[in-house]
């Protein structure tokens, strides 16, 4: 190729490179532009759907690794007969695990089995240990925390000095059945359990079907059947639901993909610039979309900043990380009023309370006893000496349609009305 077509050529390639990143651009604007349209079909979809309540969800608990764990635990834990039927959570669940999902056949007796929580080793604690002698089952949590050093490693390396290695297995739970990063379990080893059959990689989503094949099962039927068994059969249901909500795969969550779907399709169809059977551009159009979900990420961060911001004329005694705007619902910030009054602040749970430091006696503390009027009462702080704090408030003039200086007015209200307590 000579001087002049190579020149010819790269100016092609840029022309057409150029073209391509823009037609990419002009459907997420497109997207963008039909915002409203695919908000208001969700909310007819939502409708139309039954109403769910999910007692786990409603105390903010659902993807909080800890109580997961606990109430998965619970239910291994479970076991009872029923007309010479025996139904023992633990042996159901190992048997799906190293049967279904590993399909590994060379544990044949899976029977007198313990389960432990928070299982002690040197440096680390196991999140749930199934044990028999035929075999052990480590279950590794994560829902929103990160892989820990060596994390896996060391539980593996702990267990196979107790039992044969080639008994152990490996549950790394997590919402989208993710591979565990070679900082928690190098990859040779991952690689050898894979190959043995002995490490699977499970979704929460996962959990919730295989509690959904213990219901359908007809021997099962009494537990829907016979009000002996009603709380199990209720918790059953709550735990498979609250699984579906760590893995965004309730029904609500299936219609807005359904309906999301629909109107990248209509988007796709009315022009056909870009081939989306090809690979190489569902990979282009699905990076662009998780840049664009990046960027309004940092609006949302930027959001909350500013309302810190317009309340500078206070002292802010601490913000969290701004990153916990996105992991989860711990951010907040704190308004020192004086030395001994401090206001705690969390807009993501819609919830405020107060810290007040006195030595007096607190029948005797006027600040204290007017603090209480307005909090209903003030609690000790567990070890922190003469710090009290009051119940959690509900912010009920938090409005995600207001501006972040409609916000801060609203919080510099509550700053004046302690201020006025304590004048």
């Amino acid at each position: 190729m000579n001087e002049n077509n190579c020149i010819n050529f790269l100016s092609n390639f840029i022309s057409y490179y150029s073209q391509y990143k823009n037609n990419l651009l002009n459907y997420l604007k497109d997207f963008i532009l039909e915002k409203e349209n695919i908000i208001n079909e969700i909310n007819k979809g939502k409708e139309k759907l039954a109403p769910q309540i999910n007692i786990i969800n409603l105390l903010e608990a659902s993807r909080i690794e800890i109580p997961n764990s606990f109430l998965l635990f619970n239910l291994f834990n479970t076991s009872f007969k029923e007309n010479n039927i025996e139904i023992n959570f633990a042996k159901i669940f190992s048997k799906y695990i190293i049967e279904n999902k590993c399909k590994n056949k060379k544990i044949k007796n899976i029977n007198d089995i313990k389960v432990y929580k928070e299982f002690s080793i040197p440096k680390g604690r196991i999140d749930i240990l199934i044990q028999s002698k035929n075999f052990e089952i480590i279950i590794e949590n994560k829902i929103d925390a990160d892989d820990g050093e060596e994390q896996l490693k060391l539980y593996y390396d702990n267990r196979k000095t107790q039992i044969d290695e080639n008994k152990i297995f490996i549950v790394y739970l997590t919402p989208d059945e993710r591979i565990p990063s070679n900082k928690s379990i190098d990859d040779e080893l991952r690689e050898q359990l894979e190959i043995e059959n002995r490490i699977c990689y499970l979704s929460h989503n996962d959990i919730a079907k295989w509690i959904d094949n213990i219901l359908t099962e007809t021997e099962y039927n009494f537990l829907k059947e016979n009000d002996k068994y009603q709380s199990i059969y209720s918790s059953l249901i709550q735990i498979r639901d609250n699984e579906k909500i760590i893995s965004n795969t309730t029904e609500e969550d299936n219609m807005e993909k359904a309906v999301i779907r629909e109107f990248v399709e209509k988007i796709l169809s009315a022009n056909k610039d870009i081939d989306i059977t090809k690979l190489s551009n569902i990979k282009e159009m699905k990076n662009l979309f998780e840049n664009a979900a990046l960027v309004f990420d940092d609006y949302k961060k930027e959001f909350y900043k500013n309302i810190v911001n317009e309340l500078n004329d206070y002292k802010i005694g601490h913000e969290s990380n701004y990153e916990k705007i996105l992991e989860n619902d711990n951010w907040y910030f704190r308004i020192d009023i004086n030395t001994n009054l401090l206001l705690y602040i969390n807009l993501l749970k819609e919830k405020y309370n107060i810290q007040y430091y006195t030595e007096k006696d607190t029948s005797n503390d006027k600040t204290f006893i007017k603090l209480c009027e307005i909090f209903v009462e003030l609690k000790p702080i567990k070890n922190c000496d003469n710090w009290y704090i009051s119940k959690s408030n509900d912010i009920i003039f938090y409005n995600e349609n207001k501006s972040y200086k409609e916000i801060a007015d609203e919080i510099r209200k509550i700053v004046q009305k302690i201020e006025e307590v304590i004048k």
